[in-house]
């Protein structure tokens, strides 16, 4: 008589899935390999069943506190945030509907955490997700400042949650877990806080994608191009540039040869000669006979002053009466 295959337990169903989700999110695998493919649907296999058995045992309920859940079955209400970054891993299929069920897990973490006082973080609204393509209210500069400062304190509360919870990793490591319960229940506590964070992190990306897939036929429609006058050919030539540079009219370029400017130059002053009257050409001929006669009055009087000159110097100098030196 032949056995049936024994149902995984609960505890092995989480421990797979939560193995294969750090094995997806390491990075080890390709993105496109088989063996990436088979771990995430490995991973969600054993994370749907393992949330299923939760639900049928009843782990939990909104009537208790947390005191009252028990440190083995503290780490049980991560699975909603495991199912949540591993289904958004998935890209074969109907994305929308991806994104929404993995909408649908994160906020179910977060409820419960929110319900437990394990987080004091506001929770996000995706009730109208389908209004999410509106776009969104103009905010203030001092709202803008807000949500940066509350940014950047999520921010270093989750770096310090991640210290913490390698902290008591190390510990639980070092000492083992078995004879300490109150270190291992903080140990799950603080790794149910850094994945408060980060499915709020998950929250806001598949928000801006949700918004993305149910506008995508609108956005992705082409604008129509707009017509264009025709353009006029543009062509540099040798001629072009020098016209641009110098000008079409330089004014240092010669227009006639330096021996027809001359030839023309005597032949205006050759007309103007001929066009004067006589009486013009008579006072020219006076004026030169005039100037002959002064200039020959005053070369005689320059004659005869050298003349009587001479004649005083030969007066007091007799003829011979040189330098006479070493003549005896």
């Amino acid at each position: 008589m032949s056995q049936r295959p024994s149902t995984p337990s609960l505890v092995d169903l989480f421990k797979k899935g939560f193995e294969a989700q750090k094995t997806i999110e390491s990075g080890i695998l390709a993105s496109d390999s088989k063996e990436y493919k088979q771990c995430l649907a490995e991973a969600v296999s054993s994370l749907e069943v393992a949330t299923l058995m939760v639900n049928n045992l009843g782990l939990f309920s909104a009537n208790e506190e947390l005191e009252d859940v028990g440190t083995a079955d503290l780490k049980y209400m991560l699975l909603p945030a495991l199912l949540a970054d591993i289904t958004l891993q998935q890209v074969e299929g109907d994305r929308l509907k991806t994104v929404e069920k993995a909408l649908v897990y994160c906020m179910d973490y977060l409820h419960r955490c929110k319900a437990y006082y394990i987080t004091k973080e506001e929770l996000p609204d995706i009730s109208s997700p389908s209004g999410a393509c509106a776009p969104p209210p103009k905010r203030t500069l001092e709202q803008l400042a807000a949500e940066r400062n509350a940014k950047i304190t999520r921010l270093k509360a989750q770096k310090q949650l991640e210290r913490t919870f390698e902290e008591l990793t190390s510990r639980l490591d070092t000492e083992g877990g078995g004879n300490h319960e109150e270190v291992l229940r903080d140990h799950t506590l603080t790794l149910l806080k850094v994945w408060v964070y980060k499915c709020l992190d998950l929250v806001r990306s598949a928000s801006q994608e949700l918004q993305l897939l149910e506008a995508g036929p609108v956005a992705m429609t082409p604008e129509p191009t707009p017509t264009r006058p025709p353009s006029r050919p543009f062509v540099i030539t040798r001629e072009m540039m020098q016209a641009h540079v110098l000008g079409a009219g330089y004014p240092s370029l010669p227009t006639v040869s330096l021996e027809q400017f001359y030839r023309d130059r005597y032949k205006e002053q050759a007309d103007a000669h001929k066009s004067s009257t006589p009486g013009d050409q008579r006072s020219h001929e006076e004026v030169r006979e005039k100037m002959k006669e002064d200039a020959a009055e005053i070369e005689t009087d320059e004659t005869l002053r050298h003349a009587r000159a001479f004649d005083d110097y030969k007066d007091t100098h007799r003829y011979g009466s040189g330098n006479r030196k070493n003549m005896g």
